[in-house]
């Protein structure tokens, strides 16, 4: 779609002789606006910068770059290291080591080393659970004792997950208010094992830590490779937006230049 209207807005400005680099460069900067999704209409002549042939070139790089954006697909660094330039790729790196993701905080490096003991448990009770599951799935039912297997292993797992809960009570009481509060912004669940609260003794009701990679977990968070590969595609969007606007638009004038601009005027006037 953003191919064939860059084929029409080639067709449209063509000229009869050969094409000059200010026209060009000029069907460069229709197509960039396209991308951009800004109006052209207000893209008049006055407002566009004259490029030089090495300008339009960039520009013409800085689009391809973005039309890989636009269709979802991933930018290579060589890519963007050919449509920036030094100081923009620069920046751009600057930006991409910025830690704003959830998955920094909540890495395991970053971890209370007091949920060590719960998790280690809490593990043990999955995997008892999990064994549970596959009994109950199997086509050849055992029994362990008076009980069918699959019911064995889940009264077992049952009494690791209240041991489990018993370990972070215990977290709690013995900490001082820092620490506990600190333990609980780690969990994705109030820790109340009231009549009234939502802790239990089974897989679906018993505190997770942020970030785990059980089902049960109420809050997730993006790995850190996917975390990186969304801050790079974002980071690259924003960077090649501001190098196209830069090589479409002419700098606006402060008032100290317009100032001075219009003095000039003044100046040949007056001559």
């Amino acid at each position: 779609m953003l191919l064939q209207k860059r084929q029409r807005l080639v067709k449209a400005h063509e000229l009869k002789s050969n094409a000059s680099v200010a026209h060009l460069t000029r069907v460069q900067q229709y197509f960039a606006l396209t991308l951009l999704q800004q109006p052209q209409v207000a893209a008049n002549s006055a407002s566009l910068r004259d490029l030089t042939a090495d300008e339009a070139k960039q520009l013409e790089r800085i689009c391809d770059a973005l039309l890989q954006c636009k269709q979802q697909q991933p930018v290579q660094v060589a890519s963007l290291r050919s449509a920036l330039s030094k100081a923009q790729y620069s920046a751009f790196k600057t930006q991409t080591r910025a830690p704003t993701s959830s998955a920094d905080v909540f890495d395991r490096k970053n971890r209370p080393h007091e949920l060590t003991r719960y998790l280690a448990l809490l593990k043990t009770a999955d995997l008892t659970n999990a064994r549970a599951d596959r009994a109950a799935r199997s086509k050849k039912p055992r029994r362990i004792g008076s009980k069918s297997a699959a019911q064995h292993w889940r009264d077992q797992s049952d009494y690791e997950y209240e041991r489990a809960n018993e370990c972070m009570e215990e977290i709690l009481d013995t900490g001082n208010a820092q620490e506990a509060h600190e333990i609980l912004s780690w969990l994705d669940r109030p820790f109340d094992q009231s009549s009234d609260g939502n802790i239990g003794i089974d897989c679906a009701s018993v505190a997770r830590v942020i970030g785990s990679r059980s089902k049960y977990c109420l809050i997730t968070v993006q790995t850190k490779k996917a975390t990186m590969q969304e801050m790079f595609a974002t980071c690259a969007l924003d960077s090649l937006q501001q190098a196209a606007l830069q090589l479409i638009y002419r700098p606006v004038a402060t008032d100290v230049v317009q100032t001075l601009q219009l003095k000039t005027m003044l100046g040949k006037l007056k001559r």
